[in-house]
């Protein structure tokens, strides 16, 4: 599946992160996202359900949102 990427960037930018810290806040909050799915994700190609749950999780939205379609 397919997020919407410039969306993820500005959650992760607003946040202050780099896409290493957001790997290792999601593993510290207990959703696994490895660092090469976030740049995955970023630069716009398909990543799995799970990760993109994990993401939406973590941020505390919904999946659809981070798909960029209204909840």
């Amino acid at each position: 599946m397919r997020i919407d990427a410039h969306y993820l960037k500005q959650l992760r930018r607003y946040r202050g992160l780099s896409q290493e810290r957001l790997a290792d806040g999601c593993i510290d909050a207990g959703h696994y996202v490895s660092l090469s799915s976030i740049k995955r994700a970023e630069a716009g190609k398909c990543i799995l359900y799970r990760t993109a749950g994990n993401l939406a999780r973590y941020f505390n939205i919904s999946v659809e949102s981070l798909m960029g379609k209204d909840d």
